[in-house]
C-alpha cells in the first residue's frame, strides 16, 4: 500500500491537534505516526466510518470521546471541501480576468472578411493538450486517494493556489535540531545500574573456579543482575514564547519514555518559572506542590532536566523572572543534586537576556545536534548529550 497522501495527512493532523488541545488527551506524535503507518498497511481505507474507527482505536482510551472525534473529523472534511471550492473559484476568476487581445477589442464591422468561396478554407489545427506535469499528476493521485477513503467527490486539483485560507502544517522530526533517534540514543546513556539478585547469564569464570576449588561440579554460578535505579523528572516550560517548541518538548518526552529507557519518567509543566505548583498537563488541571514532588523523589538516583528558553526567545532581561528562578533552583538543589537545563534557543541569542544570568546558576546547554556541536570549538556532543552527562553526576563539559 502507498503512503497516505499529503492532503489526508494534513486533515488528520488537524483532528489530532484538536484532540490534544481541546480534550487534553495524553497522546503524543508517536500515536499520530502510528495512525499513518496503519493507513500505509491498508487499514481504514474502506470509507469514512472505517477511518473514524481506526482513529478511535489508536488515539482514544475513553469511549466518551468518540462523538467529539467524529465531529472534528467531519468539520475537517468540510473545511477541506471549502478550501477546494475557494481554490476553484479563484481559478475561474483569474481566467475571466484575462485581458482582451487587440484584435478582439476592434469593432465588429472591422472583423476580418471570410475567404472567397472558391478558395479552400484552411483547417486550423487544434492545439495539442499539454501533458500533465509531475505536480499535477501527483495532486490528481492524492485527490483520488482522499476521495476514496472519505467518500468524497472532490475536484481534480487537491493542491490549491492562493486560496487565502491557512492550510496548516505537517510536522515531523526532520526540521528539529535533534531527531527522535538521536534523542533516544542520548537518553540511553542516563543509567544508574545497581546490582540486585542474579541473572540468567552463566558466569563461566566463577563456575570453573568453584570446580577447581571443590574438585567436582556442583552447581552453576550466575552473573549478578543490574537494575537501573535512575529516576528522571522532566520540567517543561510551555505557553507564550515556548509555544513554538511544544513539538520539540513532546519529542523529548516521548523519546525518554519510549526507547530511551525511562518509561517511568515524570513530566511536569510550568509557565516561565516554576511557582508553588507544577502540573501534569498543559491545561494546568492536575497540580502538585513542588516541595511535595521534591520530597517524593528525594534520592541520589533522581535527576531533573529543565526544558525552557529562560527568557531568551523574546530577548528580554527580566529581573523578576531571574530572582524567581534563583529561588526555585536553590530550593531544588537542597533536595536533588543532579540538575541540567536544556535551552531550545541557540546560545548566541542568550547574551543580554535572562538566560545569561540563569546559566550562571545551573549547567545550561543549547539544543543542538552532534553535527552542529562539532562546529563549536569547545563542544563535540549535542546539547542533550551534555545534559545527560550532568544528570549522571559527571563534571560540567
Amino acid at each position: 500500500m502507498n503512503p497516505p497522501p499529503e492532503s489526508l495527512k494534513l486533515l488528520l493532523w488537524r483532528v489530532f491537534s484538536r484532540l490534544r488541545t481541546e480534550l487534553d488527551l495524553p497522546v503524543g506524535v508517536d500515536e499520530y505516526h502510528l495512525l499513518l503507518e496503519a493507513l500505509e498497511n491498508g487499514f481504514g481505507w474502506e470509507n469514512r466510518d472505517s477511518l473514524a474507527r481506526l482513529c478511535e482505536t489508536i488515539w482514544l482510551k475513553n469511549p466518551a470521546h468518540r462523538g467529539f472525534l467524529r465531529k472534528a473529523l467531519d468539520e475537517a472534511i468540510r473545511s477541506q471541501i471549502a478550501m477546494i471550492d475557494i481554490g476553484e473559484a479563484n481559478k475561474e476568476k483569474k481566467e475571466s480576468e484575462v485581458p482582451v487581445s487587440e484584435t478582439e477589442s476592434k469593432p465588429r464591422e472591422e472583423k476580418k472578411q471570410e475567404p472567397p468561396k472558391d478558395k479552400p478554407q484552411e483547417k486550423k489545427e487544434e492545439p495539442q493538450k499539454q501533458p500533465q506535469t509531475t505536480s499535477e499528476a501527483r495532486a490528481q493521485v492524492e485527490t483520488e486517494a482522499i476521495g476514496q477513503v472519505l467518500d468524497l467527490n472532490l475536484p481534480e486539483m487537491a493542491t490549491l493556489p492562493d486560496t487565502g485560507v491557512p492550510a496548516g502544517f505537517l510536522l515531523d522530526d526532520s526540521y528539529l535540531p535533534l531527531s527522535l533517534r538521536e534523542m533516544k540514543q542520548s537518553w540511553r546513556f542516563l543509567r544508574n545500574p545497581v546490582k540486585g539478585g542474579s541473572s540468567e547469564e552463566i558466569d563461566i569464570h566463577e563456575t570453573v573456579k568453584n570446580i577447581a576449588r571443590d574438585g567436582m561440579f556442583t552447581e552453576l554460578s550466575f552473573r549478578p543482575s543490574t537494575i537501573n535505579k535512575g529516576h528522571l523528572l522532566i520540567l517543561v516550560d510551555h505557553g507564550g514564547s515556548m509555544a513554538a517548541f511544544d513539538f520539540l518538548a513532546d519529542q523529548l518526552v516521548a523519546s525518554a519514555r519510549k526507547g530511551g529507557g525511562h518509561e517511568d519518567a515524570e513530566v511536569y509543566y510550568f509557565r516561565n518559572c516554576p511557582q508553588g505548583y507544577l502540573y501534569k498537563n498543559r491545561s494546568h488541571v492536575e497540580g502538585f506542590a513542588r516541595t511535595r514532588i521534591w520530597l517524593k523523589n528525594r534520592s541520589e538516583y533522581t535527576a531533573v532536566l529543565i526544558f525552557s528558553d529562560a527568557g531568551a526567545a523574546r530577548g528580554n532581561f527580566d529581573s523578576i523572572r531571574i530572582n524567581q528562578t534563583m529561588v526555585f533552583l536553590r530550593e531544588l538543589k537542597s533536595y536533588i543534586g543532579k540538575i541540567a537545563w536544556l535551552n531550545p534557543v541557540p546560545s548566541y541569542r542568550w547574551e543580554g537576556t535572562s538566560a545569561t544570568e540563569i546559566a550562571r546558576q545551573v549547567p545550561m546547554y543549547e539544543c543542538i545536534s552532534p553535527k552542529e556541536a562539532m562546529l563549536h570549538a569547545e563542544a563535540w556532543r549535542s546539547g542533550l548529550d551534555r545534559s545527560v552527562q550532568i544528570l549522571k553526576g559527571k563534571p560540567q563539559l
